[in-house]
């Protein structure tokens, strides 16, 4: 009888310690899965970051080179507008000159041609006597 009961003990204790390490096993296979799938989704991630950086590193370039397209049309454009603002300067001087010579020249005829161009402003002065 103990023989008995020490026969279904070693059978229990056998199918306990099979059942032991095939749940073990089954547990260490999901670890495992768990683990390859976490690698997988980090390396996918990492991939994913990477390919993003490498488009920003060209957007960086192609803006910088934009960046300097953009000071270099700026700079240009600014000389441009100095140089028009000297050209009004000259294109003023020049239409003061002009005022000037032509004020002198029509002095200069009433000098010596007396009457036949009378100054506008004497008209002007005659009318307000």
């Amino acid at each position: 009888m103990l023989y008995k009961i020490l026969e279904k003990y070693t059978k229990l204790k056998t199918n306990s310690q099979t059942a032991f390490e095939k749940t073990n096993k089954e547990i260490e296979n999901y670890d495992k899965e768990i683990i390859k799938n976490f690698l997988e989704l980090y390396d996918k991630e990492v991939k994913i970051i990477h390919q993003n950086e490498e488009k920003i590193e060209k957007n960086l370039q192609l803006l910088y080179a934009e960046s300097l397209n953009l000071q270099k049309n700026t700079n240009e454009a600014c000389k441009i507008y100095d140089d028009l603002l000297e050209y009004f300067k000259e294109a003023g001087d020049l239409y003061n000159w002009c005022t000037i010579l032509e004020k002198e020249m029509n002095s200069l005829e009433n000098i010596f041609i007396p009457g036949k161009n009378p100054d506008p402003k004497d008209e002007i002065n005659k009318d307000n006597i």
